[in-house]
């Protein structure tokens, strides 16, 4: 990202600000498969515009390209997806660096302190003192942003109405029927 052209990094930030969508979602962290948060970014885009999406994966060096078929009446489709702790933070540093200027800014502000916080658990087995705090505030991201959007976080998904409720909420007792 060192090397990235101010031109390409201001026109990234244009095209996330208009395609991009910043996630903050519920799920299960670890080997153990404790309860936590997980953060991901996406831009979703038609699948003849496939070129730009491999450009930008190429360009950032992050993230992975994945291509969805055509099924019944939608068209092929191919997105560019940050999931990775690392890329998350990378991400991060480059719109740091080039900042969204329309409404994704506030969607950013609140995905940027999840990534933050994300990262500053190390990786490995069981509980730490501090997570249930860190739980609990990646929550209230989650709301917030929900909340920004006006619709579902994961509004597609089978996840779309599990709670962002802390883990070992009663909301989280019933996330099995929402993943199963």
């Amino acid at each position: 990202m060192d090397s990235m052209d101010d031109a390409f990094g201001n026109w990234l930030a244009g095209f996330i600000d208009g395609e991009g969508s910043f996630g903050i979602v519920p799920g299960t962290v670890g080997r153990d498969e404790r309860r936590g948060y997980l953060c991901s970014f996406t831009i979703h885009l038609r699948d003849d515009d496939l070129p730009i999406l491999n450009e930008i994966a190429a360009r950032t060096g992050f993230g992975t390209i994945q291509r969805t078929p055509a099924k019944g009446t939608t068209k092929p489709a191919a997105r560019w997806a940050v999931s990775a702790k690392r890329d998350c933070a990378t991400l991060v540093a480059l719109l740091d660096r080039y900042p969204l200027r329309a409404k994704k800014r506030a969607d950013y502000a609140l995905w940027r302190e999840a990534v933050l916080l994300w990262n500053t658990r190390v990786r490995g087995r069981g509980r730490r003192p501090g997570d249930d705090e860190m739980w609990a505030r990646m929550a209230e991201l989650c709301e917030a942003l929900r909340a920004v959007r006006g619709y579902p976080v994961a509004s597609r998904s089978r996840m779309r109405n599990v709670p962002c409720a802390a883990p070992n909420s009663a909301d989280w007792l019933a996330l099995d029927a929402f993943t199963e």
